[in-house]
């Protein structure tokens, strides 16, 4: 069965793994700004779309880097996914909005701080799986 814990392990530890799941979630994300720009959303609307997408993106990332077995590896490999994925989607949305360089005030901070949220994500997964070999060892 495809859904069983050791293949999805087993995907998960290839190693183009980050980057396919960069591409999917921005695919998902490209999709989402487009209806809503057809729809005539607000270009606040947008970068909203954008912004919960890098925050459940950081959720799903950490869940994986959990469970991966060559963490050197993931995380070298995570970081430029995410450093990719976030400027290729704040570019998009930012061609969506029109607004030529003039991005808003209240834009910038949240996505510093999403910035902010996915390096802790990767401290903390690092902190617990240090704890979770050290009680494995004793």
């Amino acid at each position: 069965m495809i859904l069983e814990e050791r293949n999805i392990i087993k995907a998960i530890d290839k190693k183009n793994f980050p980057f396919m799941m960069a591409g999917i979630f921005l695919s998902v994300t490209f999709l989402a700004v487009l209806i809503a720009a057809v729809l005539g959303f607000e270009n606040d609307v947008l970068w909203m779309i954008g912004g919960t997408e890098l925050l459940i993106y950081v959720i799903g990332n950490a869940l994986c880097t959990l469970v991966v077995k060559n963490t050197g590896r993931y995380l070298k490999r995570t970081m430029v996914a995410y450093i990719s994925h976030l400027f290729l989607m704040s570019g998009f949305i930012w061609l969506f909005t029109g607004n030529g360089f003039s991005l808003k005030e209240s834009v910038i901070p949240i996505y510093l701080a999403l910035i902010f949220c996915f390096i802790m994500s990767l401290a903390l997964v690092l902190f617990i799986r240090q704890m979770l070999s050290m009680l494995k060892d004793q």
